[in-house]
């Protein structure tokens, strides 16, 4: 059994039927979908990798966010990624029905998580994502192209601590070598078919546009043993963005770049030991 664990806060386009208020007509099973991590949860269904999955759409309350955050569309966001209400008029929820969610749906999810990273046998968290591969008007980088993935450990682009930042939940080293290694999978994987548009190259950022967020945040910490990344993977590479729809053959192929990747973080485990003892991880 692998000694990873991977988190997927925005895989599901599930909506609790007994939600208050409803969302707008205009927010159909489809319309979710496209706003959502699509399909994560079998790009990160790794074979002995441990996975924990939101059962519920990012809008009914954002995992990846804290409790009483507001930057960002909050826990509970009264628009979508286009900054389009998600709500009639006059039917967005009260504070106290944002707090209901927060305690029904995002706690559930946090607190099954910190059961599996919090377990003995678990040495690295990955908080696992996808981004469209043009940023949207909510993103930090709007209009903007990206790269087939993206690394977060707090840092700066190379990885490092920042001046006046927050504890990094990777070490510098360590995040770059699984960079590269990553680089390298996407590279050397055999692919589906692919048109010159939607081809991998290879194109591994840290910290950008992303630097991470509330889930890598909240489990992963170097210094109580169970250093982690935010990771996010560019949608065109098994998503026809236009339609919203999956290529053939590309989840096989991704998954597998993942697989191949988590062994490379295993061993870059081992070979990072020492440091991660220095730093106050455990790695056997």
């Amino acid at each position: 059994m692998s000694r990873i664990v991977i988190g997927i806060p925005h895989g599901s386009i599930a909506v609790p039927a007994d939600q208050e208020p409803p969302f707008a007509a205009h927010v159909t099973p489809d319309f979710l979908r496209s706003q959502s991590d699509g399909w994560t949860g079998d790009i990160y269904a790794v074979e002995g990798v441990r996975t924990v999955s939101y059962p519920w759409h990012r809008f009914v309350a954002d995992p990846n966010r804290s409790e009483r955050q507001k930057t960002e569309g909050g826990v509970v966001p009264d628009q979508d990624f286009e900054l389009v209400d998600l709500y009639d008029v006059a039917r967005f929820p009260t504070p106290a029905q944002r707090m209901e969610r927060v305690r029904r749906y995002h706690r559930r999810y946090h607190e099954e998580l910190a059961l599996a990273v919090g377990d003995p046998a678990t040495a690295f968290f990955l908080d696992g994502h996808s981004m469209s591969e043009t940023a949207p008007p909510r993103g930090p980088d709007f209009g903007k192209a990206r790269p087939d993935a993206v690394l977060s450990n707090l840092g700066d682009l190379e990885g490092d601590a920042l001046a006046d930042g927050d504890p990094l939940t990777c070490p510098a080293e360590l995040t770059r070598a699984m960079s590269k290694a990553l680089t390298a999978r996407l590279l050397e994987t055999p692919p589906p078919k692919f048109e010159a548009d939607d081809e991998p190259d290879g194109t591994v950022w840290i910290n950008d546009p992303f630097i991470a967020g509330y889930g890598v945040r909240a489990h992963a910490s170097v210094a109580q043993g169970v250093p982690g990344l935010q990771v996010e993977f560019n949608q065109r590479l098994w998503i026809d963005e236009a339609t919203y729809t999956l290529l053939p053959g590309r989840i096989e192929w991704l998954n597998g770049v993942i697989a191949r990747w988590c062994a490379d973080i295993e061993r870059l485990l081992k070979v990072h030991a020492a440091l991660l003892r220095e730093l106050g991880a455990v790695t056997p």
